[in-house]
């Protein structure tokens, strides 16, 4: 997740006079694997401070088997395909967000007295990770109380 919230801020920065309005149609991937099957995953911010991550399609398995490749190889296609396409407007976004930037740094290129909002004043993760085998019991009293957690005083 933290690596996605970098991609996030990484591409507002480097895009940073593009409109918001584009920026949150703007979507990283993540495809994650574990045993034999693979997840794809999305991050996008819908409203500024707001981050959310999606499971774009349900996972695919990877036979090891080569006798149960004709079950395997549609499920496989289909996802990848699916994939494809994502990411194909994953890139039109990126190119809309350019060409606005693009435009922009020409537009404000004579005139010093126009200012431009940045992304980056929208897109500014914070990054908190409690490793909740050592922090919770430093964390318990000052927050939310989870109900399957119960300090030991």
């Amino acid at each position: 997740i933290v690596g996605l919230l970098a991609m996030l801020r990484t591409i507002a920065a480097h895009y940073q006079y593009a409109e918001f309005a584009r920026f949150n149609n703007f979507k990283v991937h993540f495809n994650h694997t574990h045993n034999r099957t693979i997840r794809h995953w999305t991050m996008f911010t819908p409203a500024p401070g707001l981050y959310e991550i999606n499971k774009e399609q349900n996972k695919v398995d990877i036979v090891a088997d080569f006798e149960q490749k004709e079950t395997a190889i549609v499920p496989l296609i289909n996802f990848t395909n699916t994939l494809a396409v994502s990411l194909v407007d994953t890139v039109d976004v990126l190119s809309t967000l350019a060409e606005e930037h693009d435009e922009v740094i020409k537009e404000i290129k004579f005139d010093t007295q126009r200012s431009r909002p940045s992304l980056l004043q929208h897109i500014q993760p914070v990054i908190v990770r409690l490793n909740e085998n050592k922090r919770t019991s430093d964390i318990a009293d000052d927050g939310p109380k989870n109900p399957f957690y119960i300090p030991k005083h």
